[in-house]
């Protein structure tokens, strides 16, 4: 019976990314960012490659160059892993890492976690730093959907581990430099990952708007301009920021259902073919 599983889930390439994204759902995760030693390593990288003194070309060359180093150090790890569980694990074991590596990597369920507590959060806070929070987590939470549970199952569904290896760096990287002030250097970072990752940004958007165009800018993300369109068309845009974040986490969760239904059902035709 489990071999069976295996078979079915190992034969359609949207199977291990159903199992994942309901893992993420379950996973009882309270924060989505990066891990603290991979921000203090992006930090101490920005500091030593942007310094102020270096022409501007200089510095956007530098950032694209970042970008480019960490994209392929993923890429080479990810075959690397995915070659030896080929070779050391038996294929259900090697399935089940990536499995579990998926949902870790998608972290979806930590961004909702963060953005209830915002919710809570807001209500006692000045109005002016009420809403800057409030803008703050929407768009996280818009750049989690995208860049995890659209973005890395991409990845994972046209490279395998190597794509969503590619996705998480990038996402790492991008959201490692929030607390640097914006520049070309940052920018060309920004640019690099947002270039690999259209095809799921532009998806992200098309499931958060129900089917409406964000535009071909790729900044701001499509993601956070199709969120923050939606929630002025649901007549959000003067409310208080609470209830703002509120619709937010609903549009997200329905666009996280979409995407789920159209896996499904792409599995399904799939197998039925």
């Amino acid at each position: 019976m489990i071999a069976q599983i295996v078979d079915e889930l190992a034969a359609q390439p949207a199977g291990p990314v159903l199992v994942a994204l309901m893992i993420d759902r379950l996973w009882p995760r309270r924060r989505a960012l990066a891990p603290r030693p991979v921000t203090r390593a992006v930090e101490d990288l920005t500091r030593r490659l942007n310094r102020p003194e270096r022409p501007v070309e200089t510095r956007q060359s530098r950032g694209f160059l970042l970008w480019a180093v960490v994209a392929l150090a993923a890429l080479a790890c990810g075959r690397v892993l995915a070659e030896g569980l080929s070779h050391w694990a038996g294929r259900d074991i090697a399935l089940g890492v990536e499995i579990l590596l998926l949902a870790a990597g998608i972290g979806f369920q930590g961004a909702r976690a963060a953005a209830r507590r915002a919710v809570a959060g807001v209500e006692g806070m000045a109005p002016g730093r009420a809403v800057q929070v409030g803008r703050v987590a929407c768009d996280r939470l818009a750049l989690r959907f995208s860049d995890g549970v659209v973005g890395i199952t991409l990845g994972y569904m046209l490279l395998g581990l190597p794509g969503a290896f590619l996705v998480k760096a990038g996402q790492w990287l991008v959201e490692g430099l929030e607390t640097v002030p914006e520049d070309r250097f940052v920018l060309a970072v920004r640019a690099a990952h947002g270039i690999v990752t259209a095809p799921a940004s532009f998806l992200a958007a098309l499931l958060i708007g129900f089917g409406r165009w964000p535009g071909p800018a790729l900044l701001p993300p499509p993601a956070v301009r199709a969120l923050g369109a939606s929630l002025d068309a649901a007549g959000l845009v003067a409310t208080v920021p609470a209830a703002r974040l509120a619709g937010a986490r609903t549009l997200v969760d329905r666009a996280h259902a979409l995407w789920f239904v159209l896996l499904l059902a792409g599995s399904v035709a799939a197998a039925l073919l």
